[in-house]
């Protein structure tokens, strides 16, 4: 009897199992939907941070922020929002708008540090954590899971 199953060449079954794996294992850009916490490298001015946003265990509930500044760091205030910004079809108008749900404010000295605030988040779904500095603004645009039970 004659084999007629059609046949993948060695090479060929070498990328679609290399192509698995790699689609496997990268990682998910939703901060929350994976478990973790999501590291940011931030420009703000004169200041290189990185600004780390904590997984969130529950909705509403609150979302810890770490600030960490780098060598050459001005000091200073830095003032922090978040604002949910609902669904959107287009870039422009998936910025955030109205009042921010929740505000802090973290403070650091010239010297390399870690500063920490909590904000409260009161559903899941798009945010936006604003930082400013009080002459500029950046935005992080974040997203809060759904808890499943």
């Amino acid at each position: 009897m004659k084999d007629t199953a059609p046949r993948l060449r060695p090479g060929a079954a070498l990328i679609v199992l290399l192509s698995a794996l790699v689609i496997a294992m990268s990682p998910l850009a939703e901060a929350d939907s994976a478990g973790g916490d999501v590291p940011v490298a931030q420009t703000l001015g004169d200041r290189e941070l990185t600004v780390v946003l904590r997984r969130v265990t529950g909705v509403p509930g609150p979302l810890h922020v770490d600030v960490i500044t780098h060598t050459g760091t001005p000091a200073g205030t830095l003032s922090l929002a978040v604002t949910p910004t609902g669904v959107s079809t287009s870039a422009s108008a998936g910025s955030a708008s109205g009042p921010a749900a929740d505000t802090a404010v973290v403070t650091f000295g010239s010297r390399p540090q870690s500063s920490s605030a909590v904000l409260d988040v009161t559903q899941a779904g798009p945010w936006e954590l604003s930082l400013r500095d009080g002459r500029r603004t950046a935005t992080i645009p974040f997203i809060v899971a759904k808890q499943l039970t």
